[in-house]
């Protein structure tokens, strides 16, 4: 009978050994938004509502070390969601003490003047679980029971709007709290571009919706191209309180101007040698229009004295923006010209603000002395040609004409012998 007694109490000293071994670190303070509350206390918490929150736990090892520890805390009694949060995995050795922070974002539709339950759950490394549940009252804020949200920013253009037009704003907004508001301004700007435009709603019931005016942002002309942001402010109860939401704006910036090369006139080559009374020279003349339009260039070039002057194709040429075009001036030296180095001007204009002076030479030659001009000499060759094709003529001419004469002269004899 002792024996069995003794095991059994050895068997239930095992298992309280077990258990206290499992047990979990215990809460030793707790703090929701900064407030301080009785972690072992079983009174109604009373809480301020705001956007979310803020939970601080410190928990503390008595006796042993934890390992793979995790907090979790959640609100109960929420309809439309969970409302949650969870840390990372933690160990805490013998008597140490660790804060850990928890954050709980609150919805816009959870009403004021409401009873929720928060659990905070820690979790231990073999599935151990140890709960708390605290009843929180979540109240409006000590500026009164006025709550204004922003629920919606409508664009025109919707997708992007180019540089240096109007994009328009209009903001759906909501009272959601207890009391009437009046005097709401709405503000819409894009901060990277230094522009703004406001409106004020002037009265707003509780639990009722509004859509502002439409809220003018003229984009600068200079803007470049990419997303900025679009940031839409409410402020109410007489300015001390303000509600905030953000938007995305595509802007297309204005092309950039390709790099244009300057408006230039150069000619290819400035002296040529010309023969008097002979054929002329031509002298290549290389336009580029650097405007950022297409544009018409005028060519001309006063009489000379010495000879004529003529542009190819034609003195009066298009040239597309950017774009490089060529003529010709054909020039060519009276038979009488004085010989040697002679200057002449092109002119190219094109409107009233280009206009450029050539200036071009021909070295005036007489050719080779004592001999034929190129004229004569295409004479003389036309005419030699001529006389062989005469002469060939008038040698088959008469060598039929002996051919012809030997065989009257065989047929005769053949008479007479007969």
């Amino acid at each position: 009978m002792k024996a069995k007694f003794s095991i059994l109490l050895v068997f239930l000293i095992g298992i309280l050994v077990v258990g206290m071994a499992s047990a979990l670190p215990r809460i030793e303070s707790l703090e929701i938004n900064n407030k301080e509350i009785d972690p072992f206390g079983d009174e109604t918490k009373l809480v301020e509502l705001s956007d979310k929150l803020d939970i601080s736990i410190e928990l503390e090892a008595d006796d042993q070390d934890y390992e793979d520890l995790k907090i979790r805390a959640e609100i109960g009694g929420y309809k439309h969601g969970d409302l949650t949060d969870t840390t990372r995995r933690f160990d805490l050795d013998e008597g140490d003490t660790v804060t850990k922070e928890l954050e709980i974002e609150l919805p816009d539709l959870m009403d004021s003047d409401e009873y929720y339950d928060l659990r905070i759950l820690i979790y231990g490394k073999e599935g151990s679980l140890e709960e708390y549940t605290y009843n929180l009252h979540l109240v409006g804020d000590e500026d009164g029971d006025e709550r204004i949200l922003i629920r919606d920013i409508i664009l025109s253009p919707m997708n992007s709007v180019k540089a240096g037009r109007s994009l328009l704003t209009t903001v759906r907004i909501e009272n959601v709290g207890e009391e009437d508001s009046d005097g709401i301004k709405v503000t819409a700007s894009i901060p990277e571009l230094g522009v703004s435009a406001s409106d004020y709603i002037d009265e707003l019931d509780a639990k009722e919706k509004t859509t502002s005016e439409e809220l003018y942002l003229r984009i600068p002309a200079d803007a470049e191209s990419g997303s900025y942001d679009l940031v839409v402010t409410a402020k109410y109860f007489d300015g001390r309180r303000e509600t905030s939401e953000k938007a995305t704006v595509q802007v297309i910036g204005a092309e950039v101007q390709k790099e244009l090369p300057a408006t230039s006139v150069v000619s290819r080559t400035n002296t040529k040698t010309i023969v008097k009374g002979e054929g002329g020279a031509l002298y290549e003349i290389a336009i580029t229009n650097g405007a950022a339009e297409t544009r018409t260039f005028v060519i001309s070039a006063d009489d000379i004295e010495w000879g004529t002057i003529q542009v190819r194709p034609e003195n009066v040429i298009s040239i597309a923006s950017g774009a490089t075009k060529s003529v010709l001036v054909y020039v060519t030296a009276d038979k009488d010209a004085v010989e040697g180095l002679q200057d002449f001007a092109v002119k190219v204009e094109s409107g009233d603000d280009v206009s450029e002076l050539v200036t071009l030479s021909a070295n005036i030659t007489a050719g080779e002395k004592g001999g034929l001009s190129s004229g004569w000499k295409t004479g003389l060759i036309i005419a030699l040609i001529v006389l062989v094709v005469i002469l060939v003529i008038l040698g088959l001419v008469i060598g039929f004409s002996k051919l012809k004469g030997n065989e009257e002269e065989g047929f005769e004899e053949s008479q007479t012998y007969y």
